[in-house]
């Protein structure tokens, strides 16, 4: 895989993403050095946020933020990356530059969040579960002390019920972002234990049109943690949503930090491409455009 070019489609930075690391200008040199084929700018828009905790109807979606909100200022976003676009584009490098928005689900949002997307030319809409009982997932220990299978259904629960409700959205984020925070000695979402669920899922993304992210941020993380490595996602997840007809697989960093761009790219295009998966998904222009794996 060592000649794959690649597109990440999932990356933030610390100009709109409250927890954001990195600027614009590292995140664009990182993949430059990387030698991917593009990025997505996928800034965090999660509603109503403020300093982990839900405050519903705070300010109507669209408005700027208020303080430690998790939105940022679309237009002052947009002006920031034209301006880099045309930079890039001016001297001749080698890199798509698309513009995102990752929407941070909460219920009572999904045609607010229609109406915001309508409005404004992102190239990408990624749709994603952040929180789980209005609470946000990385600071409520509370929410895993019943079984795992129990926390781990009740989010992909919530991930079929943002599908349902939500129609502009290209992508559904990282599924197994519920693990990055599972105390549980065993931790993994596996198939055979929540098969049912992901049939639902898988179906439902499939009916819809919308492309499964692989998302490798819940690897590199743990490690970078001192956990032991949890490897690569469970082979039968992939299995399932290709036998159901699943095609749109996104491949995505959700880097934060300088130097995590593509993070663990060939390693998992490798194993999809053993799996079964011929093309990686991206979007231009809200469009999935097919990029084909090496086999």
């Amino acid at each position: 895989m060592d000649h794959q070019t690649f597109f990440d489609s999932h990356t933030h930075t610390r100009h709109f993403s409250i927890d954001g690391q990195q600027t614009l200008d590292e995140l664009v040199n990182d993949a430059l050095e990387k030698g991917l084929a593009g990025i997505v700018v996928s800034e965090h828009y999660d509603k109503d946020m403020i300093n982990s905790e839900i405050q519903a109807g705070i300010s109507p979606v669209g408005s700027l933020p208020q303080p430690e909100e998790w939105i940022f200022n679309i237009e002052a976003y947009f002006n920031l990356f034209l301006e880099k676009k045309m930079q890039l584009t001016k001297a001749r490098a080698p890199l798509q530059l698309l513009s995102g928005i990752e929407l941070g689900y909460l219920p009572y949002l999904p045609s607010a969040y229609d109406e915001l997307v309508r409005k404004h030319p992102f190239d990408c809409v990624i749709g994603s579960v952040h929180t789980l009982k209005y609470l946000d997932i990385y600071m409520a220990p509370q929410l895993f002390e019943v079984p795992k299978i129990q926390v781990y259904e009740e989010y992909l629960e919530t991930i079929i019920e943002m599908i349902t409700r939500q129609q502009e959205l290209d992508i559904v984020g990282h599924y197994d972002f519920i693990v990055r925070k599972a105390p549980y000695e065993d931790n993994r979402m596996l198939y055979r234990e929540l098969a049912d669920h992901f049939d639902t899922l898988f179906r439902l993304i499939i009916e819809k049109g919308k492309s499964f992210e692989i998302n490798t941020r819940s690897r590199y993380k743990a490690i970078e943690d001192g956990k032991p490595d949890p490897g690569m996602i469970d082979p039968d997840i992939i299995r399932r949503y290709l036998e159901l007809g699943g095609e749109m697989i996104t491949l995505s960093s959700d880097s934060h930090d300088y130097g995590h761009v593509a993070n663990y790219f060939k390693e998992s295009a490798a194993e999809l491409a053993y799996l079964g998966v011929r093309y990686l998904t991206h979007f231009e222009n809200r469009k999935p455009q097919f990029i084909k794996l090496d086999s």
